[in-house]
């Protein structure tokens, strides 16, 4: 009884198929994995727009406990956004 093993070309023909596979499956996970980090960022800004409009309910003044315009994160972060512009 003779055995039958794969020859060269099949071989090279699976890694092919598996490699036309994989090319059309990761652009997908990407743009899901992309899609996740967005919807995630949308819900801290989100939280913290909560938290801000509480805060401001409670009578908390901004510029007395430490949230004025001048503090060093928004400062920074408004010359990141002038310098993206």
């Amino acid at each position: 009884m003779k055995k039958s093993r794969f020859t060269l070309i099949e071989l090279l023909v699976v890694v092919a198929v598996i490699a036309v596979l994989m090319s059309i499956l990761l652009p997908a996970v990407m743009r899901s994995r992309s899609n996740g980090l967005a919807a995630s960022c949308k819900n801290n800004l989100k939280q913290l727009t909560y938290g801000y409009e509480m805060m401001t309910t409670d009578g908390v003044d901004f510029n007395k406990d430490g949230f004025s315009d001048r503090h060093p994160r928004r400062q920074h972060a408004e010359r990141k956004c002038r310098r993206d512009e």
